[in-house]
């Protein structure tokens, strides 16, 4: 009879590990996205391939002032984030450790790599998930150069990033998807 109610007990306790790790990963999730979000212009990264598979695949364009490290030639630096979220302020340092990094002058910063001639945040960074029966829109919108994307991005504290959403002409890409595309589906 004891060993009866000691299965019952164990059979419950491995069928809520799943629940209770999955309720784990959403309040870390919600607490991660609950940080500043930082706007970032991007723009498409191959002509060829904006969309691999249903993701878009983009660069960040990087504001005209950002100033960029001393040393020409560093591998890997910290891009650091100050002034209006919308549109951020953005100097590249060398990355120091995450006390002398945050501070007033640097509230928010993540961690970026030289690719060719400029900076940019590891791959996964650098893609964002289009629902299929959008995607031929949203990638012909990009190619024409006439709409503003742009990026939310939500920097951790270990200058580690989360994408919290994409935002075309200043809107969401849910409220975006939502309204009227009768006039998008013009544009050549």
């Amino acid at each position: 009879m004891n060993s009866d109610c000691c299965r019952k007990y164990l059979g419950f306790v491995f069928l809520a590990i799943p629940f209770l790790a999955m309720m784990l990963m959403i309040g870390m999730n919600m607490r991660n996205l609950g940080h500043t979000e930082y706007r970032l212009a991007i723009e498409g990264y191959d002509p060829r391939d904006l969309l691999k598979g249903h993701y878009l695949i983009f660069r960040y364009k990087w504001p005209e002032d950002a100033r960029f490290p001393e040393n020409k030639h560093p591998s890997y630096a910290c891009a650091c984030f100050n002034g209006e979220t919308f549109a951020p302020d953005v100097a590249f340092n060398l990355c120091p450790d995450k006390k002398a990094m945050v501070s007033e002058l640097c509230p928010a910063f993540i961690k970026v790599t030289r690719e060719g001639a400029s900076f940019q945040p590891y791959e996964a960074m650098r893609r964002y998930y289009i629902p299929e029966e959008h995607a031929p829109l949203i990638e012909n919108m990009l190619r024409s150069g006439k709409h503003k994307f742009e990026v939310g991005l939500v920097p951790r504290e270990n200058g580690d990033a989360q994408i919290k959403m994409l935002y075309i002409n200043g809107m969401a890409l849910d409220e975006f998807l939502q309204d009227d595309l009768t006039p998008y589906l013009q544009t050549p």
